[in-house]
Formats: C-alpha cells, structure tokens, sequence
C-alpha cells in the first residue's frame, strides 16, 4: 500500500535512508578519506536530511507498506506525485510484480 507520510514514519525513513545510501553517498566516502567532518558524521547528516524535508513539506513525502511495516519513502519534491497518484500507485504495483 502507498499512502502519504506520518510523523511516526520518520525514524522509520531515517533508517532506510542511511541504507540506501550506505555505498552511494559522497559524505561517506570524504568520511572514509578523511574522518569525521564537522563533528558529525554522514548517516546522522543524511537522516537530517528526511529531517528537514518532512518539515517543508510533510504532504510530499508518501511512503509504501508491506505487512504494515514502512518499506519505502518517496519525496515528492515537485508535486508530482499529488497530481499524478493514480500513475504512480499503477507503476510501483507493476514494478513489485515484476520482482
């Protein structure tokens, strides 16, 4: 099920995030060059991240479930996904029964 972001789905979020971007983020690997930047390291930046974007705009934010438990988080930066709900529920279902 897609449905859109609640509070409780932010830590949820933020640890999906530092998964995700374990091994694509730039943060972490200046981090792994050069140590700890700023005092703060790359996953707590990263889950800053989902921070500030539930802030600005917690109705652009929609998150998938199986079995009740939050597996996705989707920002919709450009309103996109509001306009054009249909479309995406109808592309995430055909890309799950793809898998």
């Amino acid at each position: 099920m897609i449905r859109r972001y609640c509070p409780t789905d932010l830590e949820t979020l933020r640890q999906i995030t530092v998964i995700c971007f374990e091994h694509v983020s730039i943060d972490k690997n200046i981090e792994d060059h050069f140590g700890i930047v700023g005092g703060v390291d790359w996953k707590t930046r990263k889950a800053l991240h989902i921070d500030v974007d539930a802030e600005a705009n917690p109705n652009g934010i929609f998150v998938a479930e199986i079995e009740d438990k939050v597996v996705e988080g989707i920002k919709d930066a450009f309103g996109f996904l509001e306009n054009h709900f249909t479309l995406f529920c109808h592309l995430k279902a055909t890309t799950a029964a793809m898998t």
